[in-house]
């Protein structure tokens, strides 16, 4: 894996030399497609064909929040991108070009500004079978300039998996991951068919012997409504074994499920008891009581989804495919409006104004009037509490 990185980051060197050469694959495309996100990924090339993996659109979206401009040969290859942001506090802009030959797809990318290779991707075949997937990254898509040889495992990401067939199929990879500020690490990937031959799950092992599943095989026959149905009922149960398992202090007034959409989904847990509760509300007014009871001190339960992990990826996946971040927000709430209106099913003790809820603590803080009735709180304890004035943050 170590010369497999050095010839990676070499490449990257040699890749601040083609920057001049954007405007050469822009002038091979015969066509333009539109998106919303980023389309045609390495990892899903195939000779016999490059799936978008994502709709494209001929005409531009207004509405686009970071427009991918796609040029396609004459094959529908993509040869070139030009990826633009319209929110007025990022400024960056992005092009990138694609580069096939008999043995390999490469597609670099550069920031137009610093005029960094902000991401070089490569697929490696050989004898008709994909054998490497390797990438390399700098944080923050390279914005920052800095000059190239001045930069360190904390501003570069790597990663490298090569693969093991068993007659035409992956059943293992060797992976090598760097960045983030984080040590270099391996790990290997473990790929299960069912009996038809269609790949039901991919498992990552760590050296330290932990384990998780990255993918899960989409079941037809349930829609994604039903798994989230399922998957609620699941986490709601999950979460009530880890308060009890926690020795939670009872009874329980409000409980925070904290995550970060997109980013998190797995929510950490905060209680706040009916004791707590009390001492916040003798000591505070008005929008003290919000800061008090709703914002998060930092002190939560890490939740362990090992025992709903296939219904999670499963999920999950599906809702990354679908890029609408929404499904995830609404199980979530789902879930706890199950824990509310259960009161916990009866196994923890709770306030008589107890409320579940979930909440994106970085982005969703000022909605949290709206959400928690989403969340099971009753009318008359939600105008109660306005009255008391305990939203005016």
């Amino acid at each position: 894996m170590t010369e497999l990185y050095n010839a990676l980051y070499e490449r990257w060197r040699q890749a601040f030399d083609e920057f001049s050469r954007l405007d050469e694959y822009k002038a091979a495309g015969r066509t333009i497609r539109y998106a919303d996100n980023f389309r045609f990924r390495l990892a899903d090339y195939d000779p016999a064909g490059f799936p978008a993996g994502g709709p494209l659109t001929t005409e531009r979206d207004a509405h686009s929040t970071m427009e991918h401009q796609y040029h396609l040969d004459d094959a529908g290859l993509p040869v070139f991108v030009s990826i633009a942001s319209s929110n007025k506090y990022v400024s960056n802009r992005w092009q990138g070009f694609y580069r096939y030959t008999p043995d390999m797809v490469e597609y670099i990318e550069f920031n137009l500004d610093t005029k960094y290779p902000s991401s070089i991707e490569r697929v490696i075949r050989q004898h008709g079978k994909k054998t490497s997937y390797q990438r390399f990254s700098l944080n923050s898509r390279g914005t920052f300039n800095i000059p190239h040889d001045q930069l360190d495992y904390k501003a570069l990401f790597t990663e490298i998996e090569n693969y093991h067939y068993q007659a035409h199929r992956i059943i293992s990879a060797d992976g090598f991951a760097a960045g983030g500020g984080l040590a270099p690490w391996l790990y290997n990937l473990a790929y299960d068919y069912l009996d038809t031959g269609e790949l039901d799950t991919i498992r990552i092992i760590y050296t330290n012997g932990q384990t998780r599943l990255t993918y899960v095989r989409a079941d037809a026959a349930q829609s994604l409504e039903q798994l989230s149905d399922q998957l609620a009922r699941q986490l709601a149960s999950l979460i009530i074994d880890t308060l009890i398992a926690n020795q939670t202090q009872q009874p329980i007034a409000l409980l925070a499920l904290y995550y970060r959409t997109g980013r998190l989904w797995i929510p950490s847990l905060a209680t706040i008891s009916q004791a707590d509760k009390k001492e916040i509300l003798d000591h505070h007014k008005g929008k003290d009581v919000f800061q008090h009871l709703f914002i998060s001190s930092g002190d939560e339960i890490d939740l362990d989804n090992s025992p709903i992990e296939r219904l999670w990826v499963q999920f999950f996946g599906l809702v990354n495919n679908a890029e609408d971040a929404m499904p995830g927000v609404y199980m979530l709430r789902k879930t706890a409006r199950l824990l509310t209106h259960g009161g916990l099913d009866g196994k923890l003790a709770v306030d008589d104004e107890f409320i579940a809820y979930a909440l994106d603590g970085e982005f969703e803080i000022n909605d949290l009037e709206q959400i928690l009735p989403e969340c099971g709180l009753s009318e008359a304890t939600l105008q109660k509490w306005r009255e008391k004035k305990w939203f005016d943050n």
